[in-house]
């Protein structure tokens, strides 16, 4: 009975972990492509947009456009979170960190250039 118990449980933790990583994946990757349409849409228009974090969401905004994505529950957003974005597509620089909860992990992200590049680290 025991084993068939700590089988279960290992095999539900094993899964959950599974699932996070893979939230993650789809969260950056969904942050990437409006990053990437918000940043264009900026150019494209000669507007200003701006990128923030409300009620676990991050919002891209501009008079165009607006999208947003939720934020998967095991990261734990930045404390000021707010990136403008000039109507030629110019970001100001700087460094962001993502909290992966319940680790001693994050994710780093740096705005490099200024000119709507990011990159971003596992740490």
């Amino acid at each position: 009975m025991t084993t068939v118990f700590f089988s279960t449980t290992l095999f539900m933790f094993n899964t959950l972990r599974y699932n996070h990583s893979q939230n993650d994946k789809i969260f950056w990757d969904l942050f990437k492509s409006n990053w990437e349409a918000t940043v264009e849409s900026s150019k494209a228009n000669h507007i200003d947009s701006v990128i923030y974090i409300s009620h676990n969401h991050v919002i891209f905004e501009n008079k165009a456009k607006k999208s947003e994505v939720t934020v998967p529950n095991n990261i734990v957003t930045p404390d000021e979170f707010v990136i403008q974005i000039k109507r030629n597509g110019y970001i100001s620089p700087k460094t962001y960190y993502w909290f992966i909860r319940n680790k001693n992990k994050k994710y780093v992200q740096k705005i490099q250039m200024g000119w709507g590049v990011y990159r971003l680290y596992e740490k």
